[in-house]
């Protein structure tokens, strides 16, 4: 009695310590093999917007708005010795109403919308550290809205944005999911009584790495892929010697932990980059009132920025993961404005720019579906140059003034979000920011009006639900 009494405790223990040696587990030091993946989806979002304006020298001004959207989207990625790229083309439509108190005049608005961009973020490695970098970043807008208000007025506007950015840095960032998932299979396999024995840390890096290999096939049919995985992820297992018993338990454990285990993107590592970002913007727009065309406006805009980043990714233990991400710029910006009825004429924007911006985010995994996060962060902008604008009070008269200004602008923010997967193909997302804003600035071109010092809050809700085609 004694004997099974001593065994028992024995077991005990070794479980308990085998079971905080993988708690202690460092995701950081798994390190992704070559491979390339790509998926395609659908979103489908709501998303509604409150903002109150509290103008120092006038009444407040209260805007409401609510928007649904169809998105569907295709991403790619690649990591190797070499190359870490990441790719993503995507298009938009949404549909949204709002309603506008301004200073006591009431404004019903509604829209439709179209977006399509493109992104490609391609990292080329001299060594195991040192990168060059080149991006590029294309947008596409196309609006229009209508306004019901004491005159029936519409809009119409289309942009274009094209961005090319080229930097040089040093350090690395790895994605660490499949590692996660490693230790997710084998602290089921430990509860069901199926893990035969306790791996190294190595063997679970081992692990980790057939299984990247294993969850880099794509196959349109999600069944057979799970097939396919299952039975490939047991092979492995078998192989390692590291399942006691392969019966319905430990399948169905293994079978679960496949199918959520890895979705949620985790990360590890720090990057340092310093670079040059050249940006174009070209837009047109139309107004009408009482359908007759009473304003054409033609912009393009054109900045050079230099700037130095520092982005940070920390899982602490296994179940929480610390991104800190900051920024400063320095550049140039021209922008031009050529409007009118019958002849046209011209605004302009000539400064220097200052822009610095600082986030940290936090994000809690309880569970292979569920993640919860909540951020923090704060921007900095500051313009000095010159402008050339309409009087703001004679916006019909044909001559413009010319003034220095200086602008500046700073931003505090809060978000929170929860996440929770389904099913292995639909995901719920949730995301809730409060935003403040402050401006002081003597510039009629940035603020379109009279009285620019303000302050303003900001709320922001999104619910997406978001299918993957394969």
């Amino acid at each position: 009695m004694k004997k099974k009494a001593i065994i028992a405790v024995l077991f005990s223990v070794c479980s308990l310590w085998s079971f905080g040696q993988r708690k202690q587990f460092d995701l950081s030091s798994y390190k992704l093999p070559d491979l390339k993946r790509s998926q395609l989806e659908l979103r489908l979002n709501m998303s509604g917007n409150t903002t109150k304006i509290n103008y120092k020298s006038s009444r407040d001004s209260r805007y409401t708005n609510y928007r649904s959207s169809i998105k569907p989207l295709w991403n790619y990625y690649r990591n190797s010795k070499r190359w870490q790229t990441e790719q993503e083309v995507s298009m938009n439509y949404d549909y949204s109403s709002s309603e506008r108190d301004f200073r006591g005049n009431e404004f019903e608005e509604k829209s439709n919308r179209f977006n399509g961009s493109v992104f490609s973020q391609n990292r080329y490695y001299i060594n195991s550290k040192f990168f060059l970098e080149v991006d590029v970043d294309v947008d596409l807008y196309a609006d229009k809205r209508k306004e019901d208000a004491q005159e029936k007025s519409k809009e119409k506007y289309r942009r274009v944005d094209v961005k090319l950015p080229l930097s040089i840095g040093f350090g690395r960032i790895e994605q660490v999911q499949d590692a996660r998932l490693a230790l997710y299979i084998l602290e089921e396999m430990d509860k069901s009584g199926r893990l035969k024995k306790e791996p190294s840390n190595e063997e679970v890096l081992q692990l980790a790495r057939e299984l990247s290999a294993i969850q880099n096939k794509r196959m349109f049919d999600f069944r057979e892929k799970l097939t396919y995985e299952l039975v490939a992820a047991d092979s492995v297992l078998q192989e390692m010697g590291l399942v006691e018993d392969s019966d319905a338990i430990y399948f169905g454990g293994l079978y679960d932990n496949l199918q959520y285990g890895d979705l949620q993107i985790r990360s590890a590592g720090s990057r340092w980059s310093i670079g040059v970002s050249p940006f174009l913007k070209n837009s047109d727009s139309e107004d009408e009132e009482n359908d007759i065309v009473t304003l054409k406006i033609d912009s393009k805009s054109e900045e050079v920025y230099g700037n130095l980043k520092y982005l940070r990714e920390k899982p602490f233990k296994l179940n929480w993961q610390f991104s800190l991400y900051a920024t400063i710029e320095y550049g140039y910006e021209n922008r031009e404005n050529e409007f009118g009825q019958q002849g046209k004429d011209t605004e302009e924007l000539d400064v220097t720019g200052i822009k610095a911006s600082l986030n940290y985010h936090i994000c809690y995994y309880p569970n292979t579906r569920t993640s919860a996060s909540i951020g923090f962060g704060g921007d900095y902008l500051r313009y000095d140059g010159e402008e050339k604008t309409r009087p703001i009070f004679n916006f019909g008269e044909d001559y413009l003034v010319d003034r220095d200004i200086e602008h500046k602008q700073w931003q505090g923010r809060f978000n929170a979000g929860f996440n929770y997967y389904i099913s292995r193909q639909l995901q719920l997302r949730a995301h809730y920011s409060l935003t403040y804003y402050n401006y002081d600035s003597d510039s009629h071109y940035l603020m379109g009006s009279i009285d620019a010092d303000r302050d303003s809050w900001n709320h922001h809700f999104n619910v997406s639900l978001i299918y993957k085609l394969f």
